[in-house]
């Protein structure tokens, strides 16, 4: 489940009024049936809300700092790769140089998305990252290089190769409607 800042926050609301409704419902019941003379369950219940609610927060920080360490991490691998792709993209570099970057780029692309769908990479990030993609292999010299390596060893990038196959293909039927050209009939 991906939550962002405000369904975290929602949730803990949530969270936090059923166990404050459990506490003083069983807080009345304790009253009117003579079971609970002193609160002991009462302070017990708020005390036990209180701790789930707050290793609930705790929890999320961790996440967040989690998500932080990742994103760090992915984004300074990505700037080591992007002069090296814009050399890709405009032909300057070819052949084991070019297919290395590529590669190189593709796989840190099935790491964003192994985290992304692991829950540790949030979803406006991932959008942010899609679009790059998007972008990159929409570059004849970055497409074609990644086909030839998807037709041979398709499989080995967590599931992220069906998306990449759907970019290829979104690219390919562009340029397929951009080189058409329009045929005129007389009348």
């Amino acid at each position: 489940m991906h939550l962002n800042r405000h369904d975290r926050g929602l949730w803990t609301y949530v969270l936090l009024f059923l166990f404050g409704s459990l506490c003083l419902g069983l807080w009345w019941y304790g009253q009117h049936t003579a079971t609970d003379e002193d609160d002991t369950l009462f302070l017990g219940l708020i005390g036990g809300s209180a701790a789930i609610v707050l290793g609930l927060m705790q929890y999320w920080l961790q996440r967040d700092t989690e998500t932080r360490a990742l994103f760090r991490e992915l984004n300074a691998t990505y700037d080591k790769l992007n002069n090296d792709l814009d050399a890709v993209g405009a032909g300057q570099r070819t052949g084991t140089e070019a297919n290395k970057t590529v590669v190189d780029y593709m796989n840190l692309c099935a790491e964003e998305y192994f985290w992304y769908k692991r829950g540790r990479i949030d979803g406006e990030i991932w959008k942010a990252w899609e679009t790059g993609m998007r972008s990159r292999f929409s570059q004849a010299q970055i497409a074609a290089i990644a086909k030839r390596e998807l037709d041979e060893y398709g499989g080995s990038y967590y599931g992220w190769e069906k998306m990449l196959k759907k970019l290829l293909e979104d690219r390919s039927k562009a340029t397929e409607a951009a080189n058409r050209k329009p045929t005129v009939t007389a009348r």
